[in-house]
C-alpha cells in the first residue's frame, strides 16, 4: 500500500515537473530532481525486495538499466553533460533484454510484441540522439507494434469474453483506447504529408 501511494505521488510530481520544464516555470528542476530520485528509490527497492529471486543477476542488470534510463532522460531534460552515453548503455542494454524476453516466448505469438518494441526502442535511440536514422525501421517497427498490440488485446478479450467478464471488460477498455491511439496516429501522419 505505501510503494503504490509513493509511486502515485512520485508520479505526479514527474509529471508536474515536466509540464513546469515544458512551460519554462520556475521550480521544474527542483521537481524532475526530487521525482527521479524518487524512481531510483522505486527502482532499488525492487531490487531489494526480490533478493530471494532465482533470477537476481538479471533483475540487478534490468535495474540498473533502469536507473540509467532516468538518469539519461533528466540529464537529457536539464541539458548536462554525459547523458547521450547514459542512453545509449540503457537504451541498447533494454533492447537487448526485450529480445532475450522475446526470445524466451519464441513459442507463442505474444513474443512479437518485446520483439517489435525492442526494435522500436533501439531505433528510437538513433531520432533521440539526431544520428543519421533509417526511418522506415523505426516506423515500420512502430506501425507493426501499434496494429499487433490491439489485435492481441482484442483475442484475448474474446477468450476471456466466458469465463471472466469483469477483466474482459477491462481488456476491452484497453484494447479500444490503444486502437483509437493507433487510428490518431495515422490520421497524424496522414495530415502531415
Amino acid at each position: 500500500m505505501l510503494r503504490n501511494i509513493l509511486q502515485f505521488i512520485v508520479g505526479g510530481i514527474l509529471f508536474t515537473g515536466l509540464l513546469f520544464k515544458f512551460m519554462h516555470w520556475p521550480g521544474a528542476g527542483e521537481m524532475l530532481i526530487t521525482s527521479l530520485i524518487g524512481v531510483i528509490i522505486i527502482l532499488l527497492d525492487r531490487v531489494i525486495s526480490n533478493l530471494k529471486s532465482k533470477d537476481l543477476i538479471r533483475n540487478i542488470i534490468y535495474t540498473f538499466l533502469g536507473i540509467t534510463y532516468v538518469l539519461g532522460i533528466f540529464f537529457k531534460v536539464m541539458h548536462y553533460k554525459g547523458a547521450d552515453i547514459m542512453l545509449i548503455v540503457s537504451i541498447i542494454g533494454m533492447s537487448v533484454a526485450l529480445a532475450q524476453f522475446a526470445y524466451s516466448l519464441r513459442k507463442s505469438l505474444n513474443a512479437l510484441l518485446p520483439l517489435l518494441f525492442s526494435i522500436t526502442l533501439f531505433f528510437a535511440l538513433f531520432k533521440i540522439l539526431h544520428w543519421p536514422k533509417p526511418p522506415y525501421v523505426l516506423y515500420g517497427s512502430y506501425l507493426s507494434f501499434a496494429i499487433l498490440f490491439p489485435t492481441l488485446i482484442f483475442s484475448k478479450v474474446y477468450k476471456l469474453k466466458i469465463s471472466n467478464t469483469s477483466l474482459s471488460n477491462h481488456y476491452l477498455l484497453l484494447g479500444g483506447g490503444s486502437f483509437l491511439l493507433f487510428i490518431t496516429d495515422v490520421i497524424n501522419k496522414a495530415t502531415v504529408i
